[in-house]
């Protein structure tokens, strides 16, 4: 393993930090040699996990130092943020024009899984609101997104 790979977390035995589930993923960003268990990553974790920054090497609450034999590389990738809420727009804007306001999130299949739309929900929201204004029903035009669908999306799909 090496810095920058990807790497999931198979193994939750003697994890001290509560936060992180099996299936976690994240980038190595550090290591250290310890010489009761060897080698320890220190992994950058994709989600907040109320961790550390590694000793200044990651984000601050995002990381952890992890025995190397609880993780494994993953070729993984996060998606493409900007992809995935431009696409989630064009469904809510073309689902407003057919008088449909409820767009089911596996819509995005397309894009992005269920359980990475579920890790990458809030970088999404923020992406599209800092890209797309809200306008009133009816006088969309574009880079907007109808108020009403907008925050019924919102409502049922992005807060559960």
């Amino acid at each position: 393993m090496n810095i920058g790979d990807r790497v999931k977390v198979i193994n939750l035995k003697n994890v001290s930090n509560k936060n992180i589930r099996y299936g976690d993923i994240g980038r190595i960003i550090t290591y250290q040699y310890d010489s009761l268990v060897g080698a320890v990553l220190g992994i950058e974790f994709d989600r907040f996990i109320d961790g550390h920054d590694c000793e200044g090497a990651g984000k601050k609450g995002f990381c952890s130092w992890i025995r190397i034999n609880k993780v494994i590389t993953t070729d993984e990738s996060k998606p493409d943020i900007k992809k995935v809420s431009d696409y989630i727009v064009d469904i809510v804007c073309e689902e407003s024009k057919n008088g449909n306001y409820i767009v089911d999130p596996l819509d995005v299949k397309g894009v992005i899984s269920e359980s990475e739309f579920i890790r990458y929900k809030a970088e999404i929201i923020e992406e599209i609101n800092k890209n797309y204004k809200v306008a009133e029903a009816g006088e969309v035009s574009d880079n907007e997104i109808d108020v009403l669908v907008w925050l019924d999306y919102c409502k049922n799909y992005i807060q559960q």
